[in-house]
């Protein structure tokens, strides 16, 4: 159930231009996953009405796959979705991250083609890899995609490599116990814009929730070694979620809760990679379940301030475009 939420609270600088860097849309395709989510079909319609509540100004966004609205065409179909959500409302959806297999060889170049025909504004494909030893780990709409060491398999370093011989971007939502090899793939693909999800997502789930203090040092030592590779970026967001912020629980009720839940994993990303190479992002409609849009994005803005309007300016909208190719709204 979701949680009970305060009362609304002023928005926070209302003036500063978002570019939401990461959120879904859904068909139902997640009811019997298991995971928790406050609601199961979300639509562009629905992400707009949520935007349009919060008062918040987005100025654009970067649909990311979900494995959702494959219909006849597969992972394509998502693509095109998203493409139809753009063109009927200009504003959201601006650029696209669809789905592939690094692995795929020649199957996986044939589906970057029919990926990119079938949108101009696709810019990038996320491969998720998180993979955990611990059975009670699991993610189970990612089972049959990931697995131990994946991001060493020279078959998908290959597929890293191409996506940026195309110029387009390579995502990815791994653990905080696989930043280390992220890394590696990073230093083995140079060329490829890569983007790290979710602050790297610190775990809560299984064995994790008992060592919050092992959890963090693994993770800092992680971000640390990516941070050393300047064709990685990291999104700012996904820390609401039940299986994330070891060792505490968001209060997502305010965002002055919800800042000082998350900030503590945060500010360290920003000053590690500096502000150039980090983006803001909701997870909507994931992050719904726990925090509506208005508390989230008031919480982040707040994180934003603490370095500099500039900076803020940057990790909340500038970087994005730039990083996903979007053209700046008039």
């Amino acid at each position: 159930m979701p949680r009970e939420r305060a009362a609304a609270e002023p928005v926070f600088r209302p003036e500063w231009p978002i570019v939401d860097a990461h959120h879904h849309l859904w068909d139902g395709h997640l009811r019997g996953s298991g995971l928790a989510v406050e609601v199961a079909v979300y639509e562009a319609e629905d992400f707009l009405a949520d935007i349009a509540a919060a008062g918040h100004r987005v100025i654009a966004s970067v649909a990311v796959e979900s494995f959702a609205h494959y219909g006849a065409h597969g992972p394509v179909g998502e693509t095109m979705h998203a493409d139809a959500a753009a063109r009927a409302h200009p504003g959201i959806c601006n650029a696209i991250v669809g789905w592939a297999d690094m692995r795929g060889g020649d199957a996986l170049i044939r589906l970057l083609d029919a990926h990119q025909a079938a949108s101009p504004r696709l810019r990038g494909i996320r491969h998720s890899a998180a993979w955990d030893a611990d059975p009670a780990v699991t993610f189970a709409t990612l089972a049959a995609y990931s697995g131990r060491d994946m991001m060493a398999d020279p078959a998908f370093i290959a597929g890293v490599r191409h996506m940026g011989e195309r110029g387009l971007v390579f995502e990815t939502f791994i653990t905080h116990a696989q930043l280390g090899e992220a890394a590696r793939l990073a230093q083995a693909a140079p060329d490829t814009a890569i983007v790290i999800d979710h602050v790297g997502m610190p775990l809560s789930l299984g064995g994790y929730g008992a060592r919050p203090q092992a959890v963090r040092a693994t993770w800092e030592s992680g971000m640390a070694a990516l941070a050393q590779c300047p064709n990685v970026h990291i999104k700012l967001g996904g820390l609401t979620m039940p299986t994330t912020l070891p060792g505490s629980e968001a209060n997502t009720r305010t965002s002055d809760g919800a800042c000082a839940a998350i900030s503590p994993w945060m500010n360290p990303v920003i000053a590690l990679f500096g502000p150039d190479r980090c983006l803001f992002e909701s997870n909507f409609p994931v992050e719904k379940r726990d925090c509506d849009y208005r508390t989230l994005w008031n919480a982040l803005k707040k994180i934003a301030a603490g370095h500099g309007d500039d900076a803020a300016r940057a990790m909340l909208a500038d970087n994005a475009l730039r990083l996903y190719g979007i053209a700046r709204p008039s």
